[in-house]
């Protein structure tokens, strides 16, 4: 069995500058193939690739032969920000392990439509290969509980050519149905396919009709910019709430996977709601209607289970020249996303196979994701702006009766201390860190660190506008964790401590939070230094235990200024 594609990745310190430039991933395409044979039904062998003739919905193309070679992830991250509730992106060669592209802000972030507030994003592939970038239009209120008494009958749709630049965001009106108690409908999780029958695009939402009951309508267009039936259409209703439904064409025949929102008053061990099904139609028309229920159980429910979690936002992958699909969807109770796989689309649901958490993995805060594929370029160009994003550990030269010390946060401030150290308010990933490009661009050996443990959004930072932002010194060890903080460290480098706090976009804000990677100061080859965009003449230190922005001017400076990066 031949790999569809490959990581080369150095893990030197020069090349862990590079990877958060986004330079220094390595991505080749191994052949797949060397005659037609090799390649799957009605797949040809065309330089090494095994190509669909046309676009199957999972391999991109819409009529185009196919040398895509990975997919990109549309997704919002959980939490209540503008930052959170916009545009993100990652991508991924074998459909489980995404890599973030970006420095964690979002790729693309509306301005002026409502409060920007954007969830369930969705990019699809147009017949002249451009991007379409659709999501349920969350401007209405500010994010906050008065949005469920004033949902939107709009869409957000946005274009592009290349993921990089989005142009023309603007709401799309899909239904003027009324919705329970005369209110307006609400149009969540868009997503959109060609169909050839009728050439013209369809957008399937989940709409509440009077009775609060959902149902998934389409919405026909040809240029995303208006609607060809002004009253929606019911496109599939198996007599319960539904929601959330995406479409997969295979085989002469289209499955659609959607949750099932009957329940909506808890989570039984048994019964219906909040979990995912699958429909299926007679043949390949995508006809409202066509599709029937192929089973009464569940994909992500059943004796084959680990512990159940109500799960929606369902995508499918089908990983080419294989009979291997992947479901994933997110478990959104607890903010995390779980992943199923089958080598049959026909088998029953309950069969699918709930794959081990340490299987995949996604970026933090993923939420209600899709994915879309893009060629060689199309891939190279996206790193080559956005940059990878990487997690590591961060040790210092430190050690303590054996043991070694790293950089963390105890929420309060950056701090050194041993793994496993789980006093003072220290948590079990405390010490894993996204080096992302940097907040300041124009040098790519600029970082910015993001804390696992933090929610998405968070950066690591020296706050120069609050410069005596430090714990009470007559308050005894309390919040420090050290009392030599008041005692021992001078008062300038104490007015540079390190804190760990939410993202504001300003100038002094991403100077606050951007360090350059630079040869370490200590003169050890895979070791680096940070040095702070604030003041150049301060590095990231640790002394008596607390990380600040200092000079270092003396040789025992210049060791604890350096620091080896760990790569998880």
């Amino acid at each position: 069995m031949k790999k569809f594609a490959r990581f080369v990745l150095a893990v030197s310190m020069v090349a862990a500058v590079s990877i958060a430039s986004g330079c220094s991933l390595l991505l080749k395409v191994d052949p797949q193939c060397e005659v037609s044979s090799d390649c799957g039904p009605s797949l040809t062998c065309s330089d090494g690739l095994c190509v669909a003739p046309a676009d199957s919905g999972v391999d991109g193309g819409n009529g185009a032969p196919d040398d895509t070679v990975a997919w990109v992830l549309s997704y919002f991250e959980g939490g209540h920000e503008v930052n959170n509730d916009s545009l993100h992106l990652a991508y991924s060669t074998d459909a489980l392990h995404w890599a973030e592209l970006g420095p964690g802000a979002p790729e693309f972030q509306l301005t002026g439509l409502g409060t920007n507030h954007i969830r369930d994003p969705f990019i699809f592939r147009k017949t002249d290969g451009t991007f379409v970038y659709i999501a349920t239009d969350w401007t209405l209120s500010n994010n906050d509980a008065a949005y469920w008494n004033n949902p939107s009958s709009n869409i957000v749709v946005a274009e592009s050519t290349d993921l990089i630049t989005f142009t023309n965001p603007h709401l799309l009106h899909v239904t003027s149905l009324s919705g329970p108690g005369g209110s307006a409908m609400h149009a969540w999780a868009p997503e959109a396919f060609w169909d050839p029958e009728q050439s013209k695009y369809g957008i399937i939402w989940s709409g509440n009709d009077t009775t609060g009951k959902s149902i998934i309508y389409i919405s026909y267009t040809t240029d995303f910019a208006t609607v060809l039936n002004p009253v929606p259409t019911v496109f599939f209703d198996p007599g319960y709430s539904t929601i959330d439904g995406t479409v997969v064409p295979y085989g002469g025949r289209n499955y659609l996977f959607f949750k099932d929102e009957s329940n909506n008053d808890g989570q039984p061990a048994t019964g219906s709601g909040k979990d995912i099904q699958v429909a299926v139609s007679p043949n390949a028309s995508l006809t409202p209607g066509a599709f029937n229920r192929w089973s009464p159980e569940y994909v992500t429910r059943g004796s084959a289970q680990a512990v159940r979690q109500a799960t929606e936002g369902p995508f499918v992958l089908k990983i080419r020249n294989q009979n291997l699909w992947y479901m994933c969807g997110d478990f959104f109770l607890s903010n995390q996303m779980g992943c199923w796989s089958t080598t049959n689309l026909d088998a029953d649901p309950s069969t699918w196979t709930r794959l081990a958490d340490s299987s995949f993995s996604f970026p933090a805060g993923t939420s209600h994701s899709n994915a879309v594929r893009v060629t060689q370029p199309e891939l190279d160009a996206l790193i080559d702006h956005y940059g990878i994003v990487r997690d590591y550990k961060i040790r210092t030269t430190y050690s303590e009766a054996g043991s070694l010390y790293y950089m963390m946060h105890s929420w309060y401030h950056g701090v050194i201390t041993f793994e496993g150290d789980t006093a003072g308010n220290l948590l079990p990933n405390d010490d894993l860190w996204r080096v992302v490009p940097g907040l300041v661009g124009g040098d790519p050996k600029n970082v910015s660190l993001h804390p696992l443990s933090a929610p998405a959004g968070y950066y690591f930072r020296v706050d120069s506008a609050n410069p005596t932002r430090y714990p009470d010194c007559s308050g005894g060890d309390g919040a420090n964790h050290h009392a030599e903080l008041c005692t021992l460290v001078p008062l300038a480098d104490r007015n540079h401590l390190t804190f760990v706090d939410g993202f504001v976009d300003t100038t002094t804000f991403r100077s606050d939070a951007t360090f350059k990677m630079v040869p370490a100061l200590n003169g050890n080859a895979s070791m680096v230094s940070f040095q702070w965009n604030g003041d150049p003449t301060r590095y990231l230190i640790h002394s008596h235990y607390q990380m600040f922005a200092r000079t270092a001017t003396t040789t025992q400076e210049m060791e604890d200024a350096s620091f080896t990066l760990e790569a998880q």
